[in-house]
């Protein structure tokens, strides 16, 4: 982003005094409408990691105004100790919260002024500009040396991938993964909380369904019922298109305790339709002797499959003649929406735990491998039927890229996304956790964790815990007042439940103004809290 000739940080306060420093964006500010348009259209464009170009226009005990490149007037609250001169230009970089709460972060350097970088940068052979500065900037924030060969081969790859952020190039370098368009795209993904592994099964299925719907449309659309049709490539195409999927159908594993997830009365309505064009039905042989009804996902999605491949090799076989009276409209609407809901319910049963398994390591472990393997296995398959530019492969090629930068940043600091379903049934409920390198005990029985959650109804809220012996202490940091009050007057509810354990329970409510994403926090490693656990939404187990 274009702005003021960087003249940044010979003036800002130190290291420790910065590492404090959040400035919250006041947007309900009273500036001139033209400004305020101006304002909300620049926030609106922005990306955690992202940053710009402000110079100190004024500044009082606890507000400052920023003058930004694209000449908007910024009106933000300061934090305490921290003390901007007006007439400065400094580079922020930016934060936007789950609701939508925009903050800004000055980068600062320890000791280092403008003449410094500048000088680190000349003496490198390197151009002096905003890019360049940010990166030496973020290098030294991290303690990395700036020396010529230091510098000369970090910066390639920023001048490699100009569109990127300099803080996802510095950033992934810093953890030690490949800089690539993928991986780029997966750390915006990342900072921007878009990244999630359950939302991802929605996306697949519905993009499949799709898929589908446009080869049954070709196949169906020229057939007319009770008479023999002149049999199209559609057929052939919706044919091959099943093959792939039954490929993927096959690598699944038989989960205890799914088959909540499948209707029975649904089936059966499901069975009755399809019967009609089959003289044997795979689902058929999912009801036992005692009439009971095998309700997994996997074995009903695999029998689906058979039976739609099964009925449209028939009607190419006998000339596409449909039986009397087929609402054709009717059968393509019953084969494209089951195919999205057992895909769905597949994906949930084989790809999510119940929520009762988050603990069990085997159960995370056996998780991530029918993870990998199984997404594996349909990405390949979908990529030689409909090649790696159809948009149902991309889907799955952005799910696997996921899971690719997932281990990636494994190595850097332990991290997993659990998706899980409650009783409430999968709600894309997704439990991401942390876990720092080192023990959680200090060595005196006295465990601490730090959890950070991103819910629907509560916003972004901090808890951090103690526990020792039996005792059990939290501090909980909320966005505002009235949550306060609304984790303050179910309170009990947590104690209630921690005291039928055995516990004692005690707790601490505050308020905070600018939380920091998880992965900032750890990779500038400003706290020696411990990141346990990360939600997107309102757990009820």
């Amino acid at each position: 982003m274009a702005g003021f000739p960087i003249s940044f940080l010979s003036d800002l306060v130190n290291r420790q005094s910065v590492d404090s420093s959040i400035y919250s964006l006041n947007k309900a500010a009273n500036i001139a409408d033209s400004n305020q348009a101006a304002l909300m259209s620049l926030l609106d464009g922005l990306s955690n990691g992202e940053t710009i170009i402000g110079k100190i226009m004024a500044s009082s005990e606890g507000s400052i105004q920023i003058l930004t490149g694209d000449n908007v007037l910024i009106n933000a609250e300061i934090s305490e100790g921290v003390s901007l001169k007006t007439g400065q230009t400094a580079l922020f970089e930016v934060n936007k919260s789950a609701d939508n709460h925009v903050s800004l972060r000055p980068l600062y350097q320890n000791t280092a002024s403008e003449e410094t970088a500048a000088s680190a940068l000349k003496q490198a052979g390197l151009p002096v500009n905003e890019r360049t500065m940010e990166f030496v900037a973020r290098s030294m924030e991290y303690g990395n040396p700036i020396d010529r060969n230091s510098l000369v081969s970090a910066y390639r790859d920023v001048a490699l991938f100009p569109e990127a952020p300099v803080k996802y190039i510095v950033d992934l370098k810093q953890m030690n993964i490949p800089v690539n368009e993928a991986n780029i795209e997966q750390y915006r993904a990342y900072l921007n909380m878009e990244n999630s592994v359950s939302e991802a099964f929605t996306d697949i299925s519905g993009s499949v369904s799709e898929e589908f719907a446009a080869f049954t449309e070709e196949a169906l659309s020229s057939l007319v019922s009770g008479e023999e049709n002149t049999v199209n490539p559609g057929f052939s195409k919706a044919l091959e298109f099943l093959g792939s999927l039954s490929e993927f159908a096959g690598s699944m594993e038989e989960i205890p305790g799914d088959r909540s997830l499948i209707d029975p009365e649904r089936l059966a309505s499901l069975k009755e339709n399809l019967v009609k064009f089959t003289e044997t039905s795979a689902l058929d042989e999912l009801t036992a002797s005692d009439g009971s009804v095998d309700l997994s996902p996997a074995k009903v999605f695999k029998a689906f499959l058979t039976d739609t491949g099964n009925m449209l090799q028939k009607l190419s076989e006998n000339g596409g003649k449909l039986p009397e009276g087929t609402d054709i409209q009717a059968l393509k609407s019953l084969l494209t929406e089951n195919l999205k809901d057992l895909l769905t319910h597949t994906f949930t049963s084989q790809w999510s735990l119940d929520k009762d398994k988050i603990g069990d390591k085997k159960e995370i472990r056996d998780l991530y491998e029918r993870l990998f393997d199984q997404s594996g296995k349909l990405l390949s398959g979908l990529t030689e039927n409909l090649g790696k530019d159809s948009p149902v492969t991309a889907r799955v090629q952005t799910l696997s890229d996921n899971l690719q930068f997932m281990n990636s940043l494994n190595n850097f600091v332990p991290y997993v996304q659990i998706p899980f379903r409650s009783e409430n049934g999968n709600n894309a409920s997704e439990l991401y956790v942390y876990k720092n390198k080192k023990s959680l005990s200090d060595g005196d029985g006295e465990i601490s964790a730090f959890i950070h959650l991103d819910m629907e109804s509560l916003g972004p809220t901090d808890v951090y815990v103690k526990l020792k012996d039996q005792a059990v202490s939290t501090k909980f940091t909320l966005k505002d007042d009235e949550t306060l009050t609304l984790v303050h007057e179910h309170i009990d509810f947590l104690n209630k439940r921690l005291n039928e354990k055995g516990y004692s329970f005690s707790s601490e409510m505050i308020t905070m103004k600018d939380p920091v994403p998880p992965i900032t926090d750890m990779l500038l490693n400003k706290t020696d809290r411990i990141m346990v656990a990360k939600t997107k939404f309102d757990a009820r187990v």
